[in-house]
């Protein structure tokens, strides 16, 4: 499978957020000024970007909990971005019936635009390796 999108690499471009809801049941989907889905492309022309929604879990049952300060992360690997036509960016979040297949897709919430700075800052994630 691919793997790309495992670990957010050196140099790439991460967007993130807040989000109220269940992780599990939640996509996030980045728009640029027309409309587009923002994204990279791959070597096929295709579009690419990753996800994470982190969530409170309870250790007790491993059940994912519904979250009211939760964030998530959108990235675009450096060898796919070239974002120099990106002006704008609105983040949607939507909910999900079916996890594992975005069935029953609606949105639950938006925000306005967001201007891109003229240079992308330099940021540094850090977390536990298990």
């Amino acid at each position: 499978g691919d793997k790309d999108g495992d670990v957010i690499k050196a140099g790439s471009i991460v967007f993130t957020g807040r989000y109220k809801g269940n992780a599990a049941y939640n996509v996030v989907i980045l728009y640029d000024q027309d409309g587009n889905i923002v994204g990279g492309l791959n070597d096929k022309n295709e579009l690419k970007a990753y996800q994470v929604i982190f969530s409170d879990v309870d250790d007790s049952d491993e059940v994912i909990k519904d979250d009211f300060d939760g964030t998530w992360i959108y990235w675009i690997n450096p060898k796919d971005a070239d974002l120099n036509k990106l002006e704008k960016v609105r983040a949607e979040l939507y909910r999900v019936d079916e996890a594992t297949t975005n069935k029953g897709q609606r949105l639950v919430s938006d925000c306005i635009f967001e201007e891109m700075p003229a240079e992308l800052p330099n940021i540094t994630l850090s977390g536990k390796k298990k």
